[in-house]
């Protein structure tokens, strides 16, 4: 009689196994091939601010110009993040990156189809608790292969545009 109550019993734990693999079976192979989803909600439009510091000639004086874009994150799969950036009458970048555990999103851009190109640059951002906000500091090579940067704030936006960030409008 235990030989059966114990053969039922493994019977019972192998359904119910495969019950539980037949239901996540997408979810499950995502997660050991290193593809789930864990940041999809950051996928879209980001309005960016750019603090550009550049030191004014023969004077100890930086002067910020600010530079305001829109970077939409394109995808997200497992750390690796794919975006591209469009700022208005200087042209598109592509953004290559990573998310950490930890919330670190670390970029390296590179200008498209335009005298940019060969200049690139890296970001370092801190995502907030909210997931809607991204602030840290950005720097690139100049035209003249000087090291220029700042920092930097995106705020995530609704798909009408606007910000996501009730605190502050965009």
């Amino acid at each position: 009689m235990a030989d059966g109550i114990l053969t039922a019993l493994i019977g019972l734990a192998g359904t119910v196994a495969g019950a539980f693999i037949s239901a996540y079976s997408e979810e499950l192979k995502a997660l050991v091939q290193g593809r789930l989803k864990r940041d999809g909600d950051l996928c879209g439009s980001w309005g960016c601010r750019w603090d550009v510091t550049l030191p004014e000639e023969d004077s100890p004086i930086k002067k910020e110009y600010p530079i305001e874009d829109m970077v939409v994150f394109e995808t997200i799969s497992a750390e690796r993040i794919r975006a591209i950036g469009r700022t208005c009458g200087v042209g598109a970048y592509r953004l290559d990156g990573r998310i950490s555990r930890s919330y670190l999103v670390t970029f390296f851009y590179q200008g498209i189809g335009s005298p940019r190109q060969p200049l690139g640059g890296v970001v370092i951002l801190e995502l907030n608790a909210g997931r809607n906000k991204l602030t840290g500091y950005w720097y690139e090579y100049s035209e003249d292969r000087e090291i220029i940067g700042g920092k930097t704030e995106w705020t995530k936006s609704d798909r009408d545009g606007t910000s996501t960030d009730r605190t502050r409008p965009f």
